[in-house]
């Protein structure tokens, strides 16, 4: 999961300006998006261990 910060960091020291904001976007997207797969992941883990306590 961390591709998608790596990736877009290593190209937006590379870019231009104009190409950099899209990598900045990138960068955004994917913290979000790795954000939310670990709440998703906390809340199935808690629900399922109150299952079967």
């Amino acid at each position: 999961m961390d591709f998608f910060i790596v990736y877009p960091t290593i190209k937006l020291i590379k870019s231009r300006n104009e190409e950099g904001r899209k990598y900045i976007r990138w960068i955004y997207l994917g913290s979000t998006i790795e954000l939310v797969i670990f709440l998703l992941m906390r809340v199935i883990s808690r629900s399922l261990k109150t299952e079967f306590d």
